[in-house]
């Protein structure tokens, strides 16, 4: 069994390329996509720079989607809820 090289295969823009059936949108999307993988395969910089994005996106996204903290004498419903039972003891005690 002869073991193919990456030069001697054809890729996937080739193939289609030589297909009369094929549309033109189809091919100029896939040989785009050939030639992203090939690149991404060539230079490793920009998949460590596609996972650091990833991440920094992630991160962004957890601090601006969490409910901002509040301190305890300034959150309204403690107040509110401090006040109410101030005013249950009031009442009680009477």
């Amino acid at each position: 069994m002869a073991s193919t090289t990456k030069a001697d295969s054809p890729n996937t823009c080739e193939i289609l390329s030589a297909n009369d059936s094929v549309g033109e949108f189809r091919r100029d999307f896939v040989c785009l996509n050939d030639s992203l993988h090939e690149s991404m395969q060539d230079n490793p910089e920009v998949i460590i720079l596609y996972v650091a994005m990833v991440i920094f996106v992630m991160v962004f996204l957890k601090m601006v989607t969490r409910t901002p903290r509040t301190s305890a004498s300034r959150s309204p419903k403690k107040d509110a809820a401090k006040n109410a039972a101030k005013d249950g003891d009031v009442k009680n005690k009477n």
